[in-house]
């Protein structure tokens, strides 16, 4: 966001510093058995501290989640070693299917993505850059707009590209990483107690972000996660056995 046409950086003035399920209470669905402490600062006036009871708490809070870390989770895998480059461009270019989707592998400079934007003018690029060597991150490369340019370019040849605006760019490497579960059951407790906390999208798993990946999934494991509590709160859904929740559950339905 800090790096878009408008940067933009969140202050939500608002903190979840801990999250507790009285367990011993009831075993009733709807019973409000959570409670999440806040630390609110607006940056005006001094810190304070909420409580608020709650029957789930479903943690949608990206890949450095908040709500995860409170259930003693951690994301699990590996980045791929290597660094790309993506930017959404008002260029010229005499390469014929620029305004198409197009994939381009060249012999020795690696490979790009062209995806035309919406309004017949941008195109956004995925653009190969270097490998990383073990444990290198590309936040420590100081990678700029112009090395991404020189990069397409050198990719695009012999067809050539005249970059007259840069409307918004940014480098990641590719992580694809798992929780171990998205619950706050532990393996082996799951006749004992119903699930109170969950976590999804981000916070649970992440992947790369070509194609979308990482939104549909996220999209798709929240609504699966809303109709279910929706049903149970409402008393339409009850549940005789269970055990914690997957990441193939999240993903096959």
């Amino acid at each position: 966001m800090l790096n878009a046409p408008i940067p933009l950086e969140p202050e939500y003035s608002t903190r979840l510093v801990n999250l507790q399920v009285d367990r011993g209470l009831s075993n009733v669905p709807t019973a409000y058995l959570v409670t999440a402490t806040l630390e609110r600062s607006d940056g005006f006036t001094s810190s304070t501290v909420d409580t608020v009871q709650t029957r789930y708490v479903v943690g949608r809070d990206g890949a450095r989640s908040a709500v995860r870390h409170l259930m003693g989770l951690s994301l699990k895998g590996d980045s791929a070693s290597q660094a790309w480059g993506v930017m959404d461009v008002l260029a010229l270019t005499d390469f014929p299917d620029v305004r198409c989707k197009a994939a381009i592998h060249s012999a020795e400079e690696g490979s790009m993505l062209i995806i035309p934007r919406e309004g017949g003018y941008l195109v956004r690029l995925y653009i190969e850059l270097d490998k990383l060597a073990l444990d290198q991150r590309v936040s420590n490369l100081n990678i700029t707009s112009d090395r991404l340019v020189e990069a397409a370019r050198r990719i695009l040849n012999p067809f050539t590209l005249d970059v007259k605006e840069i409307a918004w760019w940014s480098v990641y490497e590719i992580g694809q990483r798992l929780c171990e579960r998205f619950d706050d059951i532990r393996s082996g407790h799951g006749d004992e107690h119903h699930p109170r906390i969950f976590v999804a999208g981000d916070a649970c798993h992440t992947h790369s972000p070509k194609a979308g990946q990482g939104m549909n999934v996220s999209m798709q494991d929240a609504f699966n996660l809303g109709w279910k509590l929706a049903s149970v709160i409402r008393g339409r859904a009850v549940r005789k056995s269970y055990r914690p929740m997957q990441a193939s559950d999240m993903l096959s339905q």
